[in-house]
């Protein structure tokens, strides 16, 4: 009776994650379309990817193993991975704290903190090559965005940068199965990408 009970439960959750797979599929075919962005599904088995421009912004959504700490342990993530138009004044990495192990692997030392309005979350981890450099870089509407965009909530991200390029990446644990739920999580990520580019 165990090996039926776990041969069943194993059959299910397999017929589940297929589900899930299909659904996924069909929502980001639809938003692509919608988008106009690149859909690219390689394998039956395997979840498909988006590129492109959206609102401006250069994007890849993709599936992938994560980088930060949190969910190292747990499986593939969502991968929001968002190339932002400006570099910006020195090097460095901000995110959310499942990023600290990522983020100290970065040989700088230096850290902003900032104040008032331009404080940056408790939540949030970083390190700059130049604090005295960043410190214009910080307004308050920057400051605001790097805060919404790094701490949602499940979604751990790090924006990485120097003075040569910047990458914003947004870690999921969401399959975004839902065409609507993926359109709105994307503007409400672009919308911040903007600010926070230069």
């Amino acid at each position: 009776m165990i090996w039926v009970f776990v041969a069943t439960f194993i059959l299910g959750t397999s017929v589940w994650s297929y589900l899930i797979l299909l659904k996924q599929k069909r929502a980001w075919e639809i938003v692509s379309k919608k988008c106009d962005l690149r859909y690219s599904s390689e394998a039956v088995l395997k979840s498909p990817s988006l590129s492109g421009v959206f609102r401006g912004i250069e994007l890849d959504i993709f599936s992938d193993q994560p980088i930060s700490g949190k969910f190292r342990e747990g499986g593939a993530r969502t991968i929001f991975q968002f190339t932002l138009k400006a570099p910006l004044p020195s090097q460095g990495m901000i995110g959310s704290m499942a990023f600290k192990n990522f983020i100290d692997g970065l040989s700088v030392q230096e850290k902003f903190v900032g104040e008032g309005s331009t404080a940056l979350l408790p939540s949030l981890y970083n390190r700059v090559r130049s604090v005295e450099l960043m410190v214009p870089y910080f307004t308050k509407e920057r400051v605001s965005a790097l805060n919404a965009v790094l701490n949602i909530k499940n979604s751990p991200a790090v924006l990485i940068f120097s003075q040569d390029e910047t990458l914003l990446r947004i870690e999921s644990a969401d399959p975004f199965d839902d065409p609507a739920r993926l359109e709105k999580f994307l503007i409400k990520a672009t919308d911040a990408a903007k600010i926070i580019s230069v």
